[in-house]
């Protein structure tokens, strides 16, 4: 028999599953719900990093991945790997209004992508993309296939293959990309337009540095301020000079918070404009290298009907 879907361990440390076993609140759950309080309150994704922010969390970011922690806890703390709802991805669906159907189970976290269909002859793929299209059409049984064994390693390998022709054929046939012309010409924009990216990062970091100060004085009084009576003389120190430090800036909380929120949704965006082109700048640069074997295969099928006719022609003599 066949797990098709294993069950993931809890993954908890010994602290943290003592903890659930005593009834007491746990840094997780804290987080959690943290999390989504943040998320019904929300715009948009840099308006969430600011909240959580002045909850007193500092948040790590790479790629898709979102950590974690308090001011002065040592590790970040993903949620993310347990739960696709704490992914950068699942915070932007559930802040666009899918919260409560995620929640019921009504709609997916991450929507998955649409379904390979059968091949069929067209012509409207020629050159590239129809090879493409044929490497998908030959490799499909492969992929659909349940094995009682372990694949071998021929099998994993084109497992693999297959994966990576469905991702080039889907590239070629959004940006209707059909000659190496049309692959260096698309190259050449994207490595233009992630240049002016990455530059516009730079300004909008470099803005968000020049505030910092004041983004933090926010974040710390809007994190230490309900803890006022319990606080320690370290804390209540650092609640004053954030005070004092907000009230002579000469800029209203209000304006300096929306400033925020929008540098932060700018510099999410920017991240997130700039892994999409580094994508698609790194598929296209593997299918260049691939044009070489690909016209070769190509000139060796449209070759092949007249070879079978003359072997036809020279067996009837």
């Amino acid at each position: 028999s066949v797990i098709e879907a294993p069950e993931q361990g809890s993954s908890l440390s010994y602290a943290e599953w003592r903890r659930q076993k005593l009834g007491q609140p746990t840094f997780r759950a804290m987080l959690e719900a943290d999390v989504k309080a943040c998320i019904e309150d929300a715009n948009d994704l840099g308006h969430f990093y600011m909240l959580m922010e002045h909850r007193g969390y500092e948040i790590s970011r790479r790629g898709n991945r979102l950590g974690f922690r308090f001011r002065g806890q040592e590790r970040f703390v993903c949620p993310g790997r347990k739960n696709p709802l704490y992914t950068e991805k699942g915070i932007q669906r559930a802040i666009d209004g899918n919260l409560e159907a995620i929640a019921l189970g009504e709609a997916p976290v991450v929507i998955s992508r649409p379904r390979y269909v059968r091949f069929r002859p067209d012509p409207k793929y020629p050159g590239i993309v129809g090879l493409y299209y044929h490497y998908l059409y030959l490799l499909r049984s492969v992929r659909s296939q349940q094995y009682p064994r372990p694949p071998t390693y021929r099998m994993r390998k084109a497992v693999l293959q297959f994966e990576r022709y469905k991702r080039q054929f889907a590239f070629l046939r959004e940006y209707n990309l059909t000659s190496g012309e049309n692959l260096s010409a698309f190259a050449q924009h994207t490595e233009a337009e992630l240049a002016r990216l990455i530059k516009c990062r730079t300004i909008a970091n470099t803005a968000k540095k020049r505030r910092k100060t004041l983004y933090q004085a926010l974040a710390d009084e809007a994190a230490l301020a309900p803890l006022a009576a319990e606080a320690s003389a370290t804390e209540r120190e650092a609640y004053r000079r954030a005070k004092a430090l907000l009230d002579s800036c000469g800029i209203s909380r209000e304006q300096l918070a929306s400033e925020k929120a929008e540098t932060y949704q700018q510099l999410a965006e920017l991240n997130r404009q700039i892994r999409a082109e580094r994508k698609n700048l790194a598929l296209c640069r593997e299918i260049q290298n691939h044009i070489p074997e690909a016209d070769r295969l190509i000139r060796e099928a449209e070759e092949r009907p007249a070879a079978r006719q003359r072997r036809r022609e020279e067996l009837e003599k």
